[in-house]
């Protein structure tokens, strides 16, 4: 399935310490909205990603998920969730179907996720934006992404076990590494080490996978996910020759319609990585001996049979996928 980014605006109501793109003020508009969706739909996309810094402060949001619908893209709403305590929005909201959610969660910790998105009350807000949400929504599919940190790593386990308490009918978690290849530099002390993607961590995604919840880990190498390559992002785009376009709001209102093919990224290896039998499915991992310590790569050698196993146990949670490379 071909998917798209596609970013309505550049404006934010938080100012997490991560941010990867600081917000430019732009704002993109309903025709020029109405252009990209006919181009997505020419180049065969069928799911759009809808996103910003925060999409649903664009005064036409809702008028973009109709817009959306109308052109049968299969919807995902990317949100810090602070505007869904707006019970209003959430009603009319409730009047779409089959609409798919992505809420950014930080930490279980009101103080710790406060901290993180440099905002008060940020925590109370997504929080209560997420009972309206699953209280007034049918047919909706809501999961929490969680953006893994060094003030957060080491609490992964407890957050997934009180987000799954607190919010049962959430329907699947997304935990993502730090985007550095554009973190600016004075925030590369808030990435993970890699060593501390340890057994806790482990144990967190295992957490996940018995509450009958979907899973999906970006930007981690798989040396560092033992049993569970299958859920890593990566076997998605190599695997599946999976297209994603994306559409950013950029300084420079030329580049507005400056579409890529990010299937494949830029990619980095280090010498442990040379012999590793998980080489030709793990396209991580960037910025080694500046952020990473390519030491921390562990080669992995697989028995005959462990590669097709993990190849079995992707295709199995991806049923519609097939491959094209092997």
């Amino acid at each position: 399935m071909k998917s798209a980014y596609l970013q309505i605006i550049r404006i934010c109501n938080q100012d997490c310490i991560f941010c990867a793109q600081p917000q430019n003020w732009k704002i993109l508009s309903v025709p020029e909205i109405i252009k990209q969706m006919i181009f997505y739909k020419k180049s065969s996309v069928e799911k759009l990603i809808i996103t910003g810094w925060e999409p649903t402060l664009h005064k036409d949001f809702l008028k973009i998920v109709w817009l959306a619908q109308k052109f049968w893209f299969k919807i995902i709403i990317q949100s810090n969730w602070n505007q869904f305590n707006n019970i209003e929005l959430v009603k009319w909201l409730s009047r779409f179907k089959w609409l798919e959610f992505i809420i950014s969660l930080h930490s279980h910790e009101s103080v710790i996720h406060d901290q993180i998105k440099r905002s008060p009350w940020s925590f109370e807000k997504t929080k209560n934006g997420l009972f309206y949400l699953l209280d007034n929504l049918q047919d909706v599919s809501i999961k929490i992404a969680i953006a893994i940190n060094i003030y957060n790593i080491t609490s992964i386990k407890d957050m997934i076990e009180s987000f799954i308490q607190i919010f049962p009918s959430v329907t699947g978690f997304v935990l993502n590494n730090l985007d550095v290849y554009n973190i600016p530099k004075d925030q590369y002390h808030i990435v993970a080490d890699l060593p501390q993607f340890d057994d806790n961590f482990r144990d967190a995604l295992d957490k996940v996978i018995k509450s009958g919840r979907t899973l999906n880990i970006e930007r981690i190498p798989l040396c560092y996910l033992k049993w569970f390559e299958q859920y890593a992002d990566s076997l998605e785009y190599i695997l599946w020759n999976d297209i994603k376009y994306a559409h950013y709001l950029q300084e420079d209102r030329k580049s507005f319609f400056l579409d890529r093919d990010i299937r494949t990224p830029e990619t980095a290896y280090g010498k442990n990585c040379q012999n590793c039998d998980l080489k030709k499915i793990c396209w991580w991992i960037p910025k080694l001996g500046e952020i990473y310590d390519e030491n921390d790569l562990e080669t992995q050698t697989l028995t005959p049979h462990a590669f097709d196993i993990i190849l079995e146990k992707y295709y199995s949670i991806n049923t519609s996928v097939r491959p094209n490379l092997w």
